[in-house]
């Protein structure tokens, strides 16, 4: 049976194997350019999200599909982006698709483009049956 996963950035709160993939996949990064004022976090730049949504949604998102590629994401390699999980499960040892929107890829950068390039990056890396998302996150802020 599927158990739910950590959410909004969350570490896995049921726990997993050491060294799986879902163990890997919900090691989140922290943005490394946070900083405090006034009891407020605040960054410079711009910030990003691509939504990755299951097969069927909105109307019937399909649900126990395995998301392979988020071992490959690491808070070294990507300091600046946060996979945030919201319809995800945990299928056995294994990441899987439990609701419509079921990632939100965000990523930080100095401009909106430096952001976008990260977060679609990382979107690029990312797969499971069916995933839909939107290639055109920012495209307007960028003709202006």
């Amino acid at each position: 049976s599927s158990a739910p996963v950590g959410r909004i950035g969350h570490a896995n709160v049921n726990g997993s194997p050491s060294g799986s993939e879902a163990d890997s996949a919900m090691r989140t990064a922290r943005p490394s350019r946070a900083t405090s004022a006034g009891g407020c976090s605040t960054v410079g730049g711009a910030a990003l999200g691509v939504v990755l949504a299951a097969a069927g949604y909105p109307d019937a998102p399909r649900k126990g599909d395995a998301i392979a590629g988020l071992d490959a994401f690491s808070a070294e390699q990507h300091p600046d982006v946060v996979v945030f999980h919201a319809g995800t499960a945990l299928d056995g040892d294994k990441v899987v698709t439990s609701g419509g929107r079921v990632l939100c890829v965000t990523a930080l950068g100095d401009s909106l483009k430096t952001a976008r390039a990260r977060a679609y990056e990382v979107t690029d890396a990312i797969r499971f049956d069916g995933m839909q998302f939107r290639k055109d996150i920012g495209h307007r802020a960028l003709k202006k």
